[in-house]
């Protein structure tokens, strides 16, 4: 065999002939599984998690970089840290 031999020089040709009809065989497979998931009833918890979600707080940040001015001192600095509902700088910040 040459070093330009491809892939499929290397199946028998009872190979080639079960993998195709495997291949067909598990497609079917596939497609029937799917139709099951999609006829299946919804889920009656969903709107209680919704519900009982509703009320968190979405996440904020404590910290940033980049270019901030501090709300407490009005100093350009390159870090910041979350205080109250502005940004301070290391100095300002009550530790």
């Amino acid at each position: 065999m040459t070093e330009d031999a491809t892939l499929s020089a290397f199946q028998d040709s009872e190979d080639d002939a079960g993998a195709s009809e495997g291949q067909a065989d598990s497609s079917e497979d596939r497609s029937d599984s799917g139709n099951s998931e999609a006829v299946s009833e919804p889920d009656a918890n969903a709107a209680e998690r919704t519900d009982a979600n509703a009320d968190i707080d979405p996440a904020t940040s404590t910290y940033v970089w980049g270019t901030y001015t501090c709300d407490s001192c009005t100093e350009t600095v390159a870090r910041a840290w979350r205080e109250g509902d502005g940004l301070v700088c290391p100095t300002c910040k009550d530790w």
